[in-house]
């Protein structure tokens, strides 16, 4: 059983990484909202979750000196690959680390990043209690007044609406969507959000500054996210 992972959904996102499972674009909500953040450069950033790296890519670009995190230990591969065929130019070469199921602390020094993000990654966990370790550490490895970005499902998005309810605000769910091209299971928890008291519950050590939604509705899906953005106390 991982500290900071959910087993089913690891081994889900590991078979997915198997078949090519991949974006070639960064999230277009991130970019906005990055936009309003006024991220400084060279300031010290994690991808909590990188994943295909797209975003940590667009920050990289940015000159941001990137840390990313994930499951998946050839993601690097894929990530540095990307760089290179695109022929990018990085001032800070990205450092990335892959996360074992026995972690049970994240590999960087108290109060070191000046702004983390954690794009569709925090609810993986399916776990209040996992969810709540985390966010305690990842406060840990935060600068004094940083900020943080993380993106959470609500009760409104389809895992949730067309899922199992396993009961403690957890869903399981299979994508057999027109949009999935995982050919085989893909089955996986979710912690589902249900108000915006409940986000505040979830992240009380933390300064809230904005909640906040991004949705789409196509071919049956329907992606509503809440957007939290945090200081630092």
């Amino acid at each position: 059983m991982g500290y900071f992972t959910d087993d089913l959904t690891v081994k889900a996102y590991k078979f997915a990484y198997s078949q090519n499972y991949d974006h070639s674009y960064p999230n277009e909500n991130i970019i906005r909202l990055s936009s309003a953040l006024k991220i400084k450069k060279n300031s010290k950033c994690l991808d909590y979750g990188y994943g295909f790296g797209e975003n940590l890519i667009h920050f990289a670009k940015k000159d941001l000196d990137m840390y990313g995190i994930d499951i998946d230990n050839d993601l690097k591969r894929k990530v540095f690959k990307k760089i290179s065929d695109r022929n990018i130019n990085l001032k800070h070469t990205p450092k990335l680390h892959t996360l074992k199921s026995s972690d049970k602390k994240l590999p960087y020094k108290n109060n070191f990043f000046d702004f983390i993000l954690c794009n569709q990654t925090l609810y993986l966990l399916a776990d209040e209690v996992k969810i709540q370790k985390l966010l305690k550490d990842i406060y840990r490895i935060t600068k004094k007044n940083g900020t943080l970005l993380f993106t959470m499902m609500s009760e409104k998005n389809w895992c949730c609406t067309d899922g199992e309810y396993l009961g403690n605000n957890v869903y399981s769910f299979d994508d057999k969507s027109k949009l999935n091209k995982i050919k085989g299971n893909f089955l996986h928890k979710y912690y589902i959000v249900n108000s915006i008291p409940h986000i505040k519950y979830l992240f009380k050590d933390f300064n809230v500054e904005e909640v906040g939604f991004f949705d789409n509705s196509y071919y049956g899906v329907n992606g509503h996210h809440y957007v939290v953005v945090c200081k630092k106390k």
